[in-house]
């Protein structure tokens, strides 16, 4: 998954993280320090999750098989689809959209083609769609764990490169664990 256009969105600012950690004092270092720590732990969150915290658009590009007619997606939700193409002989096609549709983009999102809709010899398609929300409960849980890890990097001194799945608290884990969407399958043929 690629991010197109516009960039991640910051899950938690300074100042939330501030508001619910009570943290007082620090100066401008601090701050970009703990910026810092709140971007690696929503990366670390949204890849754990499954799960992207802040609307975005992103790009897939993903190997075919013959047949296809359904492809789950490795995130959720996902709000819309945007763009398909077919890679053919190494070049980018665009395949109509209309033909297309998302199911179940919320929980279990899912591309849905007829059949005979890949019939011109893909080797791949590239599916480019808006995911992720801002807010319900799911949200506000993985913006919890980015405020715990971000805490106990931050207190501990811990450098963002030397991050270790060890290093994560078991609250953070729980978090995630509870919000995680992991899709069931990849592929169905007709």
């Amino acid at each position: 998954m690629r991010v197109i256009g516009g960039g991640v969105p910051e899950a938690v600012s300074v100042s939330e993280f501030k508001r619910a950690t009570h943290f007082s004092g620090g100066d401008q270092d601090d701050d970009l320090s703990l910026a810092a720590y709140l971007m690696a732990a929503q990366e670390v969150v949204e890849t754990a999750s499954g799960r992207p915290i802040g609307v975005r658009s992103v790009r897939f590009e993903v190997p075919i098989q013959s047949g296809c007619t359904r492809w789950w997606f490795p995130v959720a939700p996902v709000a819309a689809l945007t763009k398909i193409q077919g890679l053919v002989a190494g070049v980018w096609g665009n395949l109509d959209p209309g033909a297309v549709h998302v199911e179940f983009g919320h929980d279990e999102p899912q591309l849905v083609m007829p059949a005979g809709f890949l019939s011109s010899g893909e080797d791949a398609i590239a599916v480019e769609a808006t995911v992720g929300a801002d807010v319900g409960a799911r949200e506000k849980a993985l913006k919890q764990a980015v405020i715990l890890i971000a805490k106990s990097w931050f207190e501990a001194g811990i450098s963002v490169e030397e991050f270790s799945e060890a290093q994560m608290s078991f609250g953070a884990r729980a978090l995630i664990r509870q919000a995680r969407y992991k899709r069931p399958c990849i592929w169905r043929a007709v």
